[in-house]
C-alpha cells in the first residue's frame, strides 16, 4: 500500500521542484496539498499550486487554501527573492476557492486515512500548528512530520532567523514541541548544496516536469542576476529528498528552542544536542540528491 502524504507549502520556486519530486514517487500517495501564505501572498501561492499541477497533467490532486497569516503576526512575503508572484510565471486564469480549508482538510484526510499519514511541511508553520492545536489526539495516526525550517546561526531573512520560522515563530515553536518525531532540515543542513546553473541544467530533463523546472529556474537566474551568483538553494527539495532517501545524508538528535519575540530575532532556532524528538539533517549527499531529481524527472 503506498504511503498517505499530505504537503503543506507556499511555492515559491523550491517548493515547486520539491512538489514534482514528490509527485514522482511511486510510492507516495499524494492526498492533498495545503496551502500557507509565505514566499507570496495566499492566494498567488494557491495560484502557483494550480499551475504547477496543470501543467503536469496532476490536477486530480486537490490544493486546499490555508493561513494568510501568522498565528499572532503578519506575514513577510518573499518576492523579492522568488520574483512575480512569487514563481515569475502566469497564473492569471487559475481559480481560488476559499470554500476549503486546510486545518479541515488536514484534519478528515487523518482520521479517514487507514495508514498513518506523512505530513511535509515546507512554508511557515501556520496550518500545521493550528491543525493539532485542535486536535493533539490525530498525531496517533501520523507517521512522521518533515520540516523545512529554521537556522542553527545565520539567518537568511534577518542575521539570526529563516524565512519560515521567522513568519511563524509561535507556530515553529508549537510544532517542533509536539509529542511527534520529526525530521528537521535547516539552513544549516545546505552548507554544501548550493546548485550551480550548470548543476540545474541537470535536472532540466525532457520530461514534462524537466521543461516546468527550465522555465522556473530559468526565470529565477534571471530574476536575482549577480545575486544568483553563489547558485540556487533548494531548501524544500531537500526536505522531500530527505523523505524519500533517510541515507541521503546524517543526523544529530537533541530538541529546538524557537525565539518568538518581535525583533530581528524572530524565529531564531537553537539546537539542544541529546535526548529530544527532533532529528537533525546534515551532510547531504550532494550527487545523490542531484541523481534523485535527475532520475525522477526522466520519465
Amino acid at each position: 500500500m503506498k504511503q498517505p502524504v499530505i504537503i503543506d507549502c507556499d511555492p515559491g520556486t523550491d517548493d515547486a521542484i520539491a512538489l514534482f519530486l514528490a509527485l514522482n514517487n511511486p510510492d507516495w500517495d499524494i492526498l492533498g496539498i495545503t496551502i500557507t501564505g509565505g514566499n507570496a501572498s495566499l492566494t498567488d501561492c494557491v495560484k502557483n499550486t494550480l499551475y504547477l499541477l496543470d501543467t503536469t497533467n496532476n490536477t486530480h490532486i486537490p490544493v486546499i487554501p490555508g493561513a494568510s497569516n501568522a498565528i499572532k503576526r503578519q506575514f513577510r512575503y518573499g518576492y523579492d527573492y522568488h520574483g512575480l508572484n512569487g514563481m515569475g510565471v502566469d497564473t492569471e486564469g487559475y481559480h481560488v476557492d476559499y470554500q476549503l480549508d486546510a486545518i479541515t482538510f488536514i484534519t478528515s484526510q487523518i482520521e479517514n486515512s487507514v495508514e498513518p499519514v506523512k505530513i511535509i511541511a515546507l512554508g511557515p508553520l501556520t496550518n500545521i500548528a493550528k491543525t493539532f492545536q485542535q486536535n493533539q489526539d490525530l498525531l496517533k495516526k501520523v507517521d512522521e512530520i518533515i520540516v523545512m525550517g529554521g537556522a542553527f546561526g545565520k539567518g537568511n531573512i534577518t542575521p539570526h532567523s529563516e524565512f519560515n520560522f521567522y513568519n511563524d515563530p509561535e507556530a515553529a515553536s508549537l510544532v517542533l514541541n509536539l509529542k511527534k518525531n520529526i525530521t528537521l532540515i535547516t539552513l544549516n543542513s545546505l552548507e554544501n548544496v548550493f546548485l550551480n546553473q550548470e548543476q540545474c541544467k541537470l535536472l532540466m530533463t525532457e520530461s514534462v516536469y524537466g521543461k516546468v523546472t527550465e522555465l522556473i529556474l530559468s526565470k529565477w537566474f534571471e530574476f536575482r542576476g549577480e545575486l544568483s551568483n553563489r547558485g540556487y538553494e533548494p531548501c524544500d527539495v531537500i526536505a522531500v529528498a530527505v523523505s524519500m532517501i533517510p541515507d541521503i545524508c546524517d543526523y544529530e538528535q537533541g530538541s529546538v528552542r524557537i525565539n518568538c519575540s518581535y525583533d530581528d530575532y524572530a524565529g531564531a532556532s537553537e539546537f539542544i544536542k541529546g535526548q529530544g524528538k527532533i532529528r537533525h539533517a546534515i551532510n547531504i549527499n550532494t550527487d545523490r540528491f542531484i541523481k534523485l531529481i535527475r532520475d525522477s524527472f526522466s520519465h
